[in-house]
């Protein structure tokens, strides 16, 4: 029969210049519609998964050229619209629904290959459930109201559809479904090669309907398809692409990202996009460590906690990752689970953003401001006072509520200035202790029997002191600026020279810490770091060992290292300091080339083990594997 059907093909005019392989694959197609066993053609094709034999059974006929000829045409359309593969954005119900569609339908396929009786009674269902939740989708998105049976959907379907759906597969899925009926009621297994024709042509009427109704190709469908933001989607798109190539490290890593980014835009959307300030303080003493680990991981919970039911799955992931860094890889399950947590957590920022965007917060914190009145001159000025109540007959103090305008600094500093000025005057009887809230409200404790008059003097001396040390502090905070900027220049010499020669090494900047607490607020020197350098290299360990061999700090507490920047003592001199850091870079960089040769060299040893063995075993597996690495080394 092979030889047959194979030299009436070759006889064919249309035979001219094509190869070995059309050869086979229109030999393979012609005995599949001529209703050959598929296992014969697999046999023949030399196929080793029945799955693969699978592709020869589509519908070929000329009467159904033209219909497949116009849903390329639309295919190619809808990818000049949304660009490389991608889609225009649908709704996130919607890229949900067609997400798991298509989730769904690699599972039945996946299925099929189990020729277990088990196997194929679960395949059957699979498949026939998967085309029968395409059906009802694209019902529901045509607004078509949904008949009892499946034959009588398909007809509503093809009604309304016209000439726009080719109904590809058609057939196999009807046959299918009449099979599952049996399958289902009454125990009948349809015959292997009948399942595997009827998975192709299920996959084919699936994958064209949903192209027709929904303009999109639902191997290029995915949730991130429902999130608006272009980079936020092209990300998880490439995530849920990584997990169909089976890639799940660089899908995980993928998903982390677009979390960040998100993350980001979230922060700045509310105007908190300044991290928690690193000092050399937390990295100076263990408590203080504690301390700031503690607070950055609560703000991060409650950060992840917006837009998500708990934080379990962040906690996961980012374990997770922290794993996968130093031990285990993330497995495909890992890779699914994040994508689905990141997506979702998206998805949920952006209906937020949606309701509430960024004019809407920048509104509300102008109006948390003190006002301003554009009246000349100095402030700050009171516009008003209420008294919140007088208990005086049980109590000593009257509380009070003065709204002021015209600050002469940003609210957070002139905040800090009054507590300041209340803060001196707190052991005289007659003082009232005032506050700054938000809106210029300006909250006073006064002693009952202070009258009007002095009440309302008090609070202007208040302020006028409060004044007063903003100027103070201005005036320290300059002439502290230009004193570091003076010690600052002796380390940028020897560290810029160091950076012309190839060192990671950019901006030096000078902190001078408090001089009357010296072990609270030390004075360091900070450098910018590379962050990839600090990422791929054990850039600390190799630090800590140059810094005890140069005698700098025997304690273990002269320098702090973060992932983009460096810390040190000042007392450090510029020369020992330059040298300390490039000692450590290049020991850093030894330690990688030796680790990096270590695992080259086990990975040659297990390969020249594996070599041995088969060798001992023979056969034909060992020796091809012996002529692609040539002769074992020697026992």
């Amino acid at each position: 029969m092979r030889r047959s059907r194979c030299s009436a093909w070759i006889a064919s005019p249309s035979s001219v210049g094509v190869g070995a392989h059309v050869l086979r694959h229109t030999s393979c197609t012609h005995l599949a519609n001529s209703g050959a066993p598929l296992d014969v053609i697999r046999q023949l094709a030399g196929h080793a998964d029945i799955r693969t034999t699978t592709i020869y059974t589509a519908v070929h006929d000329d009467r159904l050229q033209g219909a497949i000829d116009d849903a390329q045409t639309q295919t190619e359309r809808g990818r000049q619209a949304g660009g490389a593969g991608m889609t225009a954005p649908l709704d996130p119900t919607t890229a949900e629904r067609l997400s798991r569609l298509r989730l769904l339908l690699n599972d039945a396929q996946n299925r099929v290959g189990d020729e277990s009786p088990l196997g194929e009674h679960l395949a059957v269902i699979a498949l026939d459930g998967v085309g029968e939740l395409a059906i009802g989708l694209c019902v529901h998105e045509r607004s078509l109201k949904l008949p009892r049976d499946v034959p009588a959907i398909v007809k509503l379907l093809r009604d309304d559809l016209g000439t726009k759906w080719a109904a590809l597969g058609l057939q196999g899925f009807n046959e299918l479904h009449r099979a599952r009926n049996l399958v289902q009621h009454q125990g009948v297994l349809p015959a292997a090669e009948q399942l595997g024709r009827w998975a192709a042509e299920t996959e084919t009427f699936v994958r064209d309907l949903v192209s027709t109704v929904f303009g999109v190709e639902l191997r290029h469908v995915s949730s991130a398809l429902g999130i608006s933001d272009p980079g936020l989607r092209d990300l998880l798109h490439r995530a849920d692409r990584a997990l169909d190539v089976g890639d799940a490290r660089l899908s995980f890593d993928l998903s982390w990202e677009a979390l960040g980014v998100a993350r980001n835009a979230w922060k700045s959307s509310r105007g908190s996009g300044t991290p928690i300030p690193s000092s050399p303080l937390f990295s100076q003493y263990e408590e203080f460590r504690e301390v700031r680990s503690a607070i950055t991981n609560l703000a991060e919970q409650l950060e992840i906690g917006t837009f998500s039911f708990g934080v379990s799955e962040w906690v996961w992931m980012h374990e997770q990752r922290a794993e996968s860094a130093t031990r285990s890889p993330p497995t495909e399950e890992d890779a699914r689970r994040a994508l689905v947590f990141v997506t979702d957590w998206i998805l949920r920022f952006e209906s937020y953003s949606a309701r509430y965007p960024a004019q809407r917060w920048q509104e509300w914190r102008d109006k948390q401001l003190t006002p301003r009145t554009g009246v000349p001159g100095p402030g700050p000025r009171i516009l008003d006072a209420v008294l919140k109540h007088d208990d005086s007959r049980h109590s000593d103090k009257s509380y009070w509520q003065f709204i002021i305008a015209d600050l002469p600094a940003n609210d957070d500093a002139f905040m800090s200035a009054v507590s300041s000025a209340s803060f001196e005057s707190r052991e005289e009887p007659t003082s009232p202790t005032v506050s700054l809230g938000l809106r210029g409200e300006l909250t006073v404790a006064a002693p009952a029997d202070l009258s009007e008059e002095q009440l309302l003097l008090a609070v202007r001396h208040k302020l006028t002191r409060a004044s007063e040390i903003l100027d103070e502090r201005g005036r320290a905070a300059a002439k502290q600026a230009a004193r570091e900027e003076q010690l600052a220049t002796a380390y940028s010499d020897v560290f810029s020279t160091a950076a012309s020669e190839g060192a990671p090494f950019g901006e030096v900047r000078v902190r001078l810490g408090d001089e009357q607490h010296p072990p609270r607020a030390a004075s360091v020197v900070s450098v910018a770091l590379d962050s990839e350098v600090f990422a791929e290299l054990d850039y600390w360990n190799a630090l800590t060992e140059v810094m005890k061999e140069l005698g700098l700090d025997p304690a273990g507490r002269g320098f702090s290292a973060m992932p983009d920047k460096l810390y040190f003592s000042i007392s450090w001199p510029p020369e020992v300091a330059v040298e300390w850091a490039t000692k450590g870079l290049v020991r850093a960089h030894q330690r990688r080339e030796e680790r990096e040769a270590a695992e080259a060299d086990e990975q040659r040893r297990r390969e020249a083990t594996v070599r041995r063995m088969r060798v001992l075993l023979g056969g034909e597996r060992g020796a091809v594997v012996d002529e692609q690495h040539g002769p074992p080394p020697p026992t």
